[in-house]
């Protein structure tokens, strides 16, 4: 029971900082849809709020696998006690008809019935069915596959183009391309599995970003570097 206590602490804790995690994300989705409107008006260059809500969409879909989790463990801790509860009363019957039992032997006789202990019967709540979140690709104008080239390998020899890139145009005029890694399961998925069902992006999948509408030529820029 103790080991269980700890996994239940655990997992409400991890839901909790996953939580302080969505909200916060939130808020930075917030304060970036707010700067592009204001940008927009001022006609300058909008910071790209998709991404933003990309980042948030990530955070708050970990937080309801981290929800989840939790509530599984509490409801299976409750079953536990019902079953710890149940025992308890079946021991407390048995001992209680052992008494009265060794009592009638001896001759004593009891002025009061032993009290009885009642079960309480456990029901397991109904969990909410949470609703699927709504896709992210309001934003998007145009999202098609590509291909990038792969870095070379010792003395630049074995350079080549990688398949399975998603090139990503929103609706603020940037351009990000998206290559999942080939070891993630999730990312290792391809329309050959039969679904059509689009990949949901993440950002740690971005690969290169521009902003493209006042660009005379398109020079994409790796994370942290030009």
């Amino acid at each position: 029971s103790d080991h269980l206590s700890s996994q239940v602490v655990s997992a409400i804790r991890l839901w909790d900082e996953s939580h302080q995690a969505a909200e916060q994300a939130w808020q930075n989705h917030h304060e970036r849809v707010e700067e592009a409107a204001r940008a927009i008006t001022q006609e300058r260059a909008p910071p790209d709020s998709w991404l933003s809500e990309v980042q948030y969409r990530e955070r708050a879909r970990k937080h309801v696998t981290d929800q989840a989790a939790a509530d599984e463990l509490l409801l299976s801790t409750a079953q536990q006690l019902a079953t710890l509860e149940a025992q308890r009363v079946e021991y407390w019957k048995s001992f209680a008809e052992s008494y009265r039992s060794c009592c009638g032997q001896q001759g004593v006789v009891l002025q009061d019935e032993a009290p009885g202990m009642v079960s309480n019967s456990f029901q397991a709540p109904q969990m909410p069915v949470l609703p699927d979140m709504p896709t992210a690709f309001g934003a998007v104008l145009q999202r098609v596959s590509a291909a990038m080239m792969a870095p070379s390998g010792l003395f630049g020899r074995g350079s080549d183009w990688r398949e399975g890139a998603t090139l990503v145009l929103t609706i603020h005029g940037y351009l990000h391309l998206f290559l999942p890694d080939p070891k993630d399961p999730k990312g290792a998925k391809t329309a050959a599995d039969g679904d059509d069902t689009p990949l949901e992006l993440v950002e740690a999948d971005v690969k290169a970003s521009v902003y493209a509408p006042r660009a005379t030529k398109c020079v994409f820029q790796r994370r942290g570097q030009e």
